[in-house]
């Protein structure tokens, strides 16, 4: 296969709009829906496969970002370079990090963080008898009731 051939068949992929607008991989999608590309008998995540060509070469211990937050754009106007933590601070920025309950390690609900902080504040129940109550570490009990987790319940 040419590169010629190699370019139109990824172009065939992308649904191209304005210059601003997202361009939407429409080939294959891995399963949190970013394009792959296969070439030269490889699997490539489609965004890092257009930066390569049209940006230039990725340091290994970077990654391919997105400031549309949509996995399978791949307009070079959307993506660039940055780490791991970079993609995560980028996340919880935009809202996008799970937290509180809908975070797949949770132990525990609102509902019941709102009542640890109140035995606590209002009827002063020491650490070690709300973890155990709730089934957590006094250490646990202590960073919920100290705001270092769950900051985002009043």
């Amino acid at each position: 296969m040419t590169w010629e051939d190699l370019e139109e068949r990824f172009r065939s992929k992308v649904r191209v709009g304005g210059p601003d607008d997202c361009w939407e991989w429409t080939g294959t999608r891995h399963r949190y829906g970013y394009g792959e590309y296969r070439s030269h008998g490889g699997k490539f995540r489609a965004s890092r496969y257009l930066f390569e060509r049209v940006i230039g070469p990725i340091p290994p211990t970077l990654c391919v970002l997105h400031r549309c937050d949509n996995p399978p754009c791949v307009n070079p106007k959307h993506l660039f370079l940055g780490t791991h933590g970079t993609n995560m601070r980028d996340s919880a920025r935009k809202g996008r990090k799970a937290k509180g309950e809908k975070h797949s390690r949770a132990k525990l609900r609102q509902v019941q963080v709102e009542m640890i902080r109140r035995l606590y504040d209002e009827m002063e129940v020491p650490l070690v008898h709300l973890a155990r109550l709730y089934g957590i570490t006094p250490m646990g009990i202590g960073n919920i009731v100290h705001r270092r987790k769950w900051r985002h319940v009043a």
